[in-house]
């Protein structure tokens, strides 16, 4: 990127380098004085500023939060053991119950916002969740995918 003033602001001449500088330390003590507005991060593209959403576990729901918990207590069961051991009996059953865990999860409804958050940070970020929503089917051929989005919208699988 050049250094050479190439924007004008107010009749002068603006390094655009510099004038980026100036507007992220702004921005940046905007997000930390308003924590009301639960402004995780802001990305610039050239196409666009999008923000992310913070959000608390008080936020989340009663059901979205124990499927969520429960998970991630039955990963943390399996993922040292397949490490260690790996394939055993003791991991299939660790699998299994985490598993469970996973389907559980994924079909439990959202009630709030950041259960939506929530249950999509959880797909993106692990990938034998995002598996499981992308390439699985249950039983009766309907595919998982449509399970986890019915549920982002607060739909309750029968």
């Amino acid at each position: 990127m050049t250094t050479t003033d190439c924007s004008v602001l107010g009749g002068m001449s603006v390094d655009p380098k510099a004038r980026l500088d100036s507007l992220t330390r702004e921005i940046a003590k905007i997000i930390a004085s308003h924590p009301d507005m639960m402004i995780d991060h802001i990305t610039v593209y050239k196409h666009g500023v999008y923000s992310s959403l913070s959000f608390q576990d008080d936020d989340l729901s009663a059901g979205v939060k124990a499927a969520l918990d429960d998970y991630n207590a039955k990963e943390a069961i399996f993922r040292p053991l397949v490490n260690e051991l790996g394939d055993t009996d003791l991991c299939e059953e660790a699998w299994n119950a985490k598993e469970a865990a996973e389907a559980v999860f994924i079909r439990a409804p959202c009630i709030t916002i950041a259960d939506v958050h929530a249950k999509a940070k959880l797909a993106l970020e692990d990938e034998n969740v995002f598996d499981s929503i992308t390439n699985c089917t249950h039983g009766d051929g309907r595919h998982v995918g449509q399970t986890f989005l019915r549920s982002l919208l607060g739909e309750a699988e029968l």
